[in-house]
């Protein structure tokens, strides 16, 4: 949950504030589906946690908020109880791939989505607390990715005008975060 960020290109940086944050915008992904991923983060006096994170593919959007049940496409999913360490397979996909949801333990749960080819992205949860990461990302469908994490193809951090080039990675949280009032 800590807002510590690490690029596509293994860059790493981090951002104490509150805001809403672009991690992935590609909207090539799966041959024009598109995928969007937003993060917000939270003030707890001087330093800051991820509360929430939401996946768009295509029409689907999954959203996890803290110890809050998943809510995917607007309606709100409450994971059955199973046993720690067993994957449940949510009965929808989200942008046509499966999703699963792992109870690690009473206040940590780890909703995978599933890409194929050893691709996954984790949304993971500990109480309060919310992460982010993807797994083995291929080129195949990252390519065009820009955002938070710079772009897949050549790890540059761009502006929201797609045009300025942003050197220091602090500096590219202030500039590409959606400020909240």
């Amino acid at each position: 949950g800590d807002p510590h960020f690490t690029t596509w290109k293994k860059e790493h940086f981090d951002f104490q504030g509150e805001c809403d944050l672009v991690l992935i915008d590609n909207t090539s992904f799966k041959d024009g589906t598109g995928m969007t991923v937003h993060g917000r983060t939270k003030l707890h006096g001087t330093w800051s946690s991820f509360s929430g994170a939401a996946v768009k593919i295509g029409d689907d959007v999954l959203e996890i908020h803290g110890s809050d049940p998943a809510i995917l496409n607007g309606k709100q999913f409450q994971v059955p109880d199973v046993e720690y360490g067993t994957e449940y397979a949510y009965p929808k996909s989200v942008g046509g791939y499966s999703l699963t949801v792992q109870l690690a333990g009473p206040h940590t749960r780890r909703h995978i989505i599933h890409f194929g080819n050893g691709e996954k992205m984790f949304i993971n949860n500990f109480k309060d607390f919310v992460d982010f990461e993807v797994e083995s990302p291929r080129a195949a469908e990252f390519a065009g990715s820009v955002g938070l994490l710079g772009s897949y193809n050549t790890g540059t951090k761009l502006a929201r005008d797609g045009k300025t080039v942003i050197d220091d990675a602090d500096e590219v949280v202030v500039v590409l975060a959606d400020r909240r009032e």
